[in-house]
């Protein structure tokens, strides 16, 4: 049907790779929260305590990691029959080391070892994801 297409101009574009599907995705998610962070931020450092390098690097840490985890598990659960289910199930019990990270990284005093630990989580999540991408969305 195509057989009549000569140029490339007239060819019909080719899909995005996969992998850039996540990247994409992750890239996106950890925009749109970092931006609630920073509009956030003021009123953190008013009620809790005082925002510095230590607290930005646990909420940009933070984010990276929620939307690691949360868009690979998006995409499992796009390919399955339970996704409204799945889901949630997946994602709280994987999300909760970032959460305790996060907050222990934002109220210590030397908040080094929760830094390392969001960056080792954050490290294998985004490694995990982008490495099995691929087979998770083929049936």
């Amino acid at each position: 049907m195509a057989d009549h297409l000569t140029t490339p101009a007239e060819q019909p574009p080719k899909p995005a790779p996969r992998v850039l599907t996540i990247t994409a995705g992750t890239i996106v998610d950890c925009l749109e929260k970092g931006l609630r962070d920073f509009r956030a931020a003021p009123a953190f450092g008013l009620f809790f305590a005082p925002v510095d390098g230590a607290t930005v690097a646990a909420f940009l840490l933070a984010d990276l990691g929620i939307a690691a985890v949360g868009t690979l598990l998006a995409a499992i659960a796009a390919v399955s029959r339970a996704r409204e289910l799945l889901l949630p199930l997946l994602f709280l019990p994987l999300v909760i080391p970032v959460v305790v990270g996060g907050v222990g990284a934002s109220v210590e005093p030397d908040p080094g070892r929760y830094l390392a630990f969001l960056g080792l989580y954050d490290g294998i999540f985004a490694i995990l994801a982008w490495a099995t991408f691929e087979y998770v969305v083929t049936e």
